[in-house]
């Protein structure tokens, strides 16, 4: 503390020389206008008179306080006393009511920025009134110039200022009388609304793009956005994506013939079932992004998951491409989204979607996992689960008109929960979007959606004249609602905790109700007759075999906790033995229809491209026949149609194995499982079977 001083005394008498000289020794030399000379003097708190006195006496030249242009400099940064009737407008310190220079200005907490000092102090820390906050030789803001300080050092000044009321603040803030009029009322009200809404909005961040912040993040109520002081490392595809490729070893040199054949398979077999991706979006939006303009509906890793979907679903290889090609497309969107991620957007949380499915279906759950849940938050990092169209129309820069993208953002909130959800059943994982709060409104299907049939540019299928394939548009508007009847199941019957509710077998009665209430809102077309003569005949979409497929293994895992009585166990449900056996019935009744569906499926399509998550479906239904053939008689007519649904499973599911390795493992399970029950002598003990009704 005397070392630092000594230096002030020794800064002191130098300065005081300098002043008599008029040749400031250590002081930039700059131009700033002397307009802010009172602003410089004005950003002291008021004191008192008696303070006020004090300090104009200590700055007379020749008293001990005086530090030259050194002395009003510090007069700046030096800590204040603050004042209860004073009130400071901070948005003027930071430029918010001129917004002039510091838009691309670094961060204030930098010390060695040269805006660092008009920084206003919080007061929080108190210094030695005669002792500066510099010394020969630091560094001094360029922002203020010598003469500034000169006038601003002057005691005529500074006894305007002090001469003026306490509540008045300086030139750059706002006056605050104490007597507020009625502006001044409705100022300081709307300000209190702001700060107690416990409601977000949507804010410009500092990629440019609209990002919805909640009230807790305190950046609702003001983000600067592309002008913020602090600037983050920002990549994007357009300037880093070419290298990312290239240091992967990913380079594409494109073939337009051979990608028209993936994104036809893409919408043709995967896309239709949940709607991920609008195709006519998809075009107009990849046209404007190829033209070199900006969108967010369209991205380079949205075009190669879309790819490397519809590389799985064709035997069609490419010379430039080593190894499996779904999997080097399925690479390049991971180098890509690498970046993209740094700034999301609608296709990026597409992009996500989409992978997750290409990782499902080669049986890397926890990978798949991961991206469906990244694409969850993007859709809350960007608003979509609030009903937020009017906000998003002012930042429209796309070709698709306001009411096709209001459209696209509903429709992939709802796609996005469809997919968390079964993936949830997939993985046996609690869904992430069952707790999410929204507004937004339900799916809607696309009025300018028709599907195609598509297997190569030589394919051809005949279908019957009347056949309506604009109803594929509504499938993913109707699997939504299953959804919503599903996400509960999930949650009650498959939460993971041990705990058991009196009340489980009313559940489900109330849930088997809704289920069915579902199955009888279905349009026409988009409905399946079982009946022998008409499932032989009978031509469907592809989407509506699945949407079947997805409702029966939603009533298998309703009733399956249901179907056996166990005395035995304090954990699981034991429901009565009329109960038991109504369920039990629900579920072979379940499983034997998904091996029609199947049938179906296969006789008309194949079973090389239906949705990877027919392979799950195909799974729990081969379980109940694995079950129902363990608890039967040898011999029986219960067992033999057990064997025979039992057959039908593993031979789709090796069909199935062609396209998905998630297929193959589902085939040993099941297979691996029916060799262990039906050898188990002891199972017929520990568990009463029911009867089917």
């Amino acid at each position: 503390m005397t070392s630092r001083l000594e230096s002030v005394i020794a800064a002191s008498k130098a300065s005081q020389e300098d002043l008599r000289n008029g040749t400031p020794s250590y002081l930039p030399s700059n131009n700033v206008q002397p307009q802010r000379l009172s602003e410089t003097a004005d950003r002291h708190y008021t004191h008192s008179l008696a303070a006020d006195q004090d300090i104009l006496d200590n700055l007379q030249p020749g008293s001990d306080n005086y530090f030259s242009t050194s002395g009003v400099t510090n007069s700046i940064s030096v800590e204040p006393i603050p004042s209860p009737d004073s009130e400071q407008d901070w948005g003027s310190w930071i430029g918010l009511d001129d917004g002039n220079d510091l838009s691309s200005a670094a961060c204030f907490s930098n010390e060695c920025h040269p805006l660092f000092d008009l920084v206003p102090s919080l007061g929080l820390t108190h210094t030695e009134p005669d002792v500066p906050l510099t010394l020969p030789g630091d560094p001094v803001p360029d922002t203020i110039s010598p003469g500034e300080m000169f006038a601003g050092g002057s005691p005529e000044l500074l006894i305007s200022a002090a001469g003026s009321d306490s509540s008045v603040m300086s030139a750059r803030g706002k006056v605050r009388s104490h007597d507020f009029d009625d502006q001044d009322e409705e100022h300081v009200d709307s300000i209190t609304k702001n700060l107690t809404s416990r409601l977000g909005r949507l804010q410009i961040a500092e990629d440019g793009q609209p990002r919805y912040y909640g009230a807790t993040s305190n950046l609702h109520l003001l983000h600067r956005g592309p002008s913020s002081l602090c600037r983050p490392n920002l990549r994007t595809v357009v300037t880093h994506g070419e290298a990312a490729i290239a240091r992967a070893g990913l380079q594409w040199k494109g073939d337009a013939e051979y990608e028209e054949t993936l994104v036809n398979l893409f919408f043709s077999w995967h896309n239709a079932l949940m709607y991920v991706v609008d195709k006519p979006i998809f075009f107009k939006e990849r046209q404007q992004f190829r033209s070199g303009h900006y969108t967010n509906l369209y991205s380079p890793a949205l075009e190669n998951a879309i790819y490397t979907i519809g590389a799985a679903y064709t035997d069609r290889v490419h010379p430039d491409v080593d190894g499996p090609t779904d999997e080097f497309f399925g690479f390049r969107t991971k180098a890509l989204l690498d970046i993209e991620i740094d700034s999301p957007t609608i296709a990026t949380a597409q992009a996500l979607l989409v992978l997750s499915s290409h990782e499902a279906a080669h049986a890397r759950d926890s990978r798949g996992w991961i991206y469906s849940g990244m694409a969850v938050q993007i859709l809350s990092d960007l608003g979509l689960h609030l009903n937020l169209a009017q906000d998003f129309s002012k930042f429209h820069n796309t070709n698709s008109s306001a009411a096709e993208v209001a459209l696209l953002r509903q429709n992939l909130f709802w796609s996005a929960n469809t997919i968390d959800t079964l993936w949830g059943a997939y993985s046996g994982r609690p869904s992430l979007m069952k707790r999410l709060a929204h507004n937004i409104p339900g799916p809607m299907p696309s009025a300018n959606y028709a599907w195609e049939y598509y297997t190569d540019e030589y394919s051809t299928m005949n279908f019957p004249k009347d056949f309506d394939f604009h109803a594929a548009a509504h499938v993913h508007a109707y699997l939504a609602k299953l959804m919503a009847v599903f996400a509960r199941v999930s949650e009650v019957l498959y939460s993971g905790v041990p705990d058991v509710q009196e009340d489980i077998e009313k559940f489900v009665v109330k849930s088997d109700a809704d289920l069915q209430d579902w199955l009888s809102s279905l349009p026409p077309a988009l409905r399946v007759d079982y009946s022998s003569s008409k499932s032989r005949t009978a031509i469907y979409l592809p989407a509506v075999l699945e949407l079947h497929l997805i409702f029966n293994e939603c009533v298998i895992l309703l009733h399956r906790p249901l179907i056996a009585v166990d005395e035995s166990s304090r954990l699981s449900i034991s429901p009565t033995h009329r109960n038991a056996a109504q369920s039990f019935s629900k579920c072979v009744q379940a499983a034997q229809r998904v091996c029609q569906l199947l049938t179906m499926f296969r006789q008309r399509y194949g079973l090389r491209r239906p949705h990877h998550q027919m392979v799950h479906v195909t799974m729990t239904a081969g379980l109940i026949h694995v079950f129902q053939m363990c608890i039967t008689s040898t011999g029986s007519a219960e067992n033999q149609k057990a064997q025979q649904s039992f057959v039908t499973c593993i031979q789709s599911l090796g069909e199935m194995g062609q396209t998905y390795k998630s297929a193959s493992r589902a085939l040993d399970v099941i297979t691996s499982l029916g060799q262990s029950w039906q050898h188990d002598d002891f199972a017929g003990r520990r568990v009463k079977w029911p009867k089917l009704q």
